[in-house]
């Protein structure tokens, strides 16, 4: 946890572009709820995690919300740990195994990665791990109220977490009753929070990223290729190997259900958002893991030391490439470059579409800019849900939320595979004109002045050479 700490406060900013979407709303609901930059957004439009936004604010109101989202990590890191701890101890593990498990589920894989990238991704393995810890407990309907407030996808342990509890308190109808209320005390303040701000009583990230990626046409070949390489390509390696003991235990059998659920639904609507982030979903499963090698090594034998070098030893090896991954910083390098050539070149009232929506909403709250993903402008979710969910191509979608919002600029990522900026492209087939005003070089963010069908251009004398093709 110290090594987490000094990674965490000695390394400046964050290395991924949506957590200064938090950083946006948070500031924009310090200053009132409507967001500026977007239009016809506000603080909650785009926030997943209702719970982690509200967290920096109000730190925000003592503190820099950078400085306050970095004190709300290390909260929830310790969390997290405090609550293994607790599970470990619970399920009368060895102290040997306390330890490696716990070593194990701060810096394995990409772990360092998740729990330190400012994102709400602490929060939710510490609520998983809460939750499994306090199965037994009355209190249980409160945390499983809060919990998809925490992540969306916590519902689906929630759901069977409440069951079992409901299902303890069978016979006792006053204690059922308090379940239910208890849930509904916890629940009911989020919900009037996102339909206050939103119109709706849930996050609308995840309906907008399975509108825009559209995967639903995807085949079964595809989908089960994403899961494997999923699996593999996550770094857990042996962890993978506890699920079968989870069936053991009340706790495990509902972690099953929500795995089941979860990837299930994922893998039929957004089996590549797996892959995002290095893996940033996948992360709330190892909570899941590490509860059934504690369950494993409630039970001596002769093999567990072994099997626990093997565990610590991979924990190492893998910890090192997410440590690696959080110093990196060139990701937020290129969007702060792109920030820079549009806070000097260009007029605060361009509109600019952008893919990535909270690095240049942080570095430039005074301009106005447009989600093409639709996280932050709804507009562009409905276009994606009428066009792009069904085709799988985006370029009547782009083409409708281009001439919407009379849109001046792009600002697309020149990513070698061709996915981001293939949304210069499809503007292109569509009829608009495209002049690169920054250099056009793999992962830059590249900033282009777009003309609509039919506009004659002017010569801007800024126009940056083209990458040769």
């Amino acid at each position: 946890m110290l090594i987490l700490a000094i990674l965490l406060f000695a390394r400046p900013g964050l290395p991924l572009d949506d957590a200064y979407i938090t950083l946006h709303n948070a500031r924009a609901l310090l200053a009132g709820g409507t967001d500026p930059v977007y239009a016809g957004s506000t603080a909650l439009t785009g926030a997943t995690s209702a719970v982690h936004l509200v967290l920096i604010a109000i730190l925000g109101l003592a503190m820099p919300l950078e400085l306050a989202s970095k004190f709300v990590t290390l909260a929830a890191i310790l969390l997290y740990a405090a609550g293994l701890i607790v599970l470990l101890r619970r399920l009368q593990c060895p102290p040997a195994a306390r330890a490696i498990l716990l070593i194990t589920g701060l810096m394995v894989g990409y772990m360092p990665y998740h729990l330190l990238n400012g994102l709400e991704s602490g929060l939710a393995v510490a609520a998983i791990v809460w939750g499994l810890v306090l199965i037994d407990s009355k209190w249980l309907p409160l945390l499983c109220g809060t919990m998809p407030f925490v992540r969306p996808e916590l519902a689906f342990l929630a759901a069977p977490l409440f069951f079992y509890r409901c299902w303890l308190d069978r016979r006792d109808l006053r204690r059922l009753v308090t379940n239910g209320a208890l849930a509904l005390a916890a629940a009911s303040p989020w919900l009037i929070f996102y339909t206050v701000y939103t119109g709706w009583p849930i996050p609308n990230t995840g309906g907008a990223k399975v509108a825009f990626f559209a995967e639903t046409t995807l085949g079964w070949r595809a989908r089960r290729g994403i899961l494997i390489g999923v699996v593999i390509s996550c770094l857990f390696g042996p962890l993978w190997l506890s699920m079968p003991a989870l069936a053991r235990r009340p706790a495990g059998l509902c972690a099953l259900v929500f795995l089941i659920c979860w990837i299930g639904l994922t893998a039929l609507v957004f089996p590549g958002g797996l892959h995002h982030n290095w893996f940033r979903y996948v992360s709330m499963i190892l909570p899941v893991l590490l509860l059934g090698w504690a369950i494993i090594f409630a039970r001596k034998a002769a093999w567990h030391p072994p099997l626990l070098a093997l565990l610590l030893g991979w924990t190492f090896f893998t910890g090192a490439i997410g440590v690696r991954s959080y110093l990196d910083r060139s990701h937020t390098e290129a969007l702060d470059r792109a920030a820079q050539l549009i806070g000097t070149k260009l007029p605060s009232d361009s509109v600019i579409l952008v893919h990535d929506a909270g690095y240049l909403a942080w570095a430039l709250p005074d301009h106005r800019l447009v989600d093409v993903v639709g996280l932050k402008s709804t507009a562009s979710m409905t276009w994606h849900r009428r066009y792009t969910a069904q085709t799988g191509k985006r370029d009547v979608a782009l083409n409708g939320i281009a001439h919407g919002a009379k849109a001046q600029y792009l600002v697309a990522l020149a990513d070698p595979p061709g996915f981001w900026g293939g949304l210069a492209l499809a503007l292109k087939r569509s009829g608009w004109t495209l002049q690169p005003l920054s250099p056009v070089k793999d992962y830059e963010y590249v900033v282009y002045r777009i003309d609509p069908p039919g506009r004659t251009v002017p010569d801007t004398g800024n126009a940056a050479p083209q990458r040769a093709r």
